[in-house]
């Protein structure tokens, strides 16, 4: 006969039952049902003081290299206020920057008037197919001379214009400091430059993280997106 893979779950004995509740694993059970429990009430909370929050924005971050990804974009993309998508790219050893966008997003956006399409600009650099790193040292380089940093910025308001998106998400990680002179200048020059073309400036932030100044960088962007990974 086969095995039964659908067993019935035995029934504890009120002893066993006991023993269960004094458990290290049914402790910690009870806390995070009450962290949730806490979480959700002041979710419904806030959602009872503002119940058609008319600047709420509906932003979605599109992978294409995501199996579903494109799929879940197209069904759901005319319900959307932004999309965020990868695209932009630092070039090693070069004073510029490569674009690579998606085909797929590309006709989206043509097809639509909604969302605002805009691009993220990483320092990420594939290496091969199955790894790659953060490259450093070419932002530290351009940032640090203005020529060069104001024509790299340059360059990116040129291929917003040419790809008809509405903006950047500028998404550099691993950098040395992000509070020092060199890159608030960037920061700056990049709020400044693109916004006299109309384009958008978003950046993506860390909570609790030092290394992000809220409140500076409030000022220099039209939005931030918290990056509460799989705390949410």
């Amino acid at each position: 006969t086969l095995p039964n893979l659908n067993p019935i779950p035995k029934k504890l004995t009120k002893e066993e039952l006991e023993q269960l509740k004094r458990s290290k694993k049914f402790k910690d059970f009870k806390i995070d049902k009450g962290e949730i429990e806490k979480l959700a009430k002041a979710r419904h909370l806030h959602q009872l003081r503002r119940p058609n929050n008319k600047d709420r924005i509906n932003a979605a971050f599109y992978r294409p290299w995501e199996a579903q990804a494109y799929t879940s974009l197209a069904d759901n993309y005319t319900k959307l206020d932004m999309v965020i998508s990868e695209g932009f790219f630092i070039t090693p050893k070069r004073d510029t920057m490569v674009a690579n966008i998606d085909t797929g997003l590309i006709n989206l956006s043509r097809k639509y008037k909604k969302p605002s399409v805009l691009i993220s600009l990483s320092n990420y650099v594939n290496e091969t197919n199955t790894r790659g790193g953060y490259d450093n040292q070419d932002v530290e380089r351009i940032i640090k001379d203005k020529k060069l940093r104001v024509e790299f910025i340059n360059n990116l308001a040129r291929q917003l214009a040419h790809y008809k998106f509405q903006g950047i998400n500028l998404d550099f990680d691993d950098l040395k400091d992000r509070n020092s002179k060199n890159y608030i200048a960037f920061e700056t020059d990049l709020y400044r430059i693109l916004h006299a073309g109309g384009f958008l400036v978003t950046q993506n932030v860390i909570p609790e993280d030092e290394q992000f100044d809220l409140d500076r960088l409030a000022k220099i962007n039209d939005f931030l997106f918290v990056m509460a990974i799989d705390q949410h």
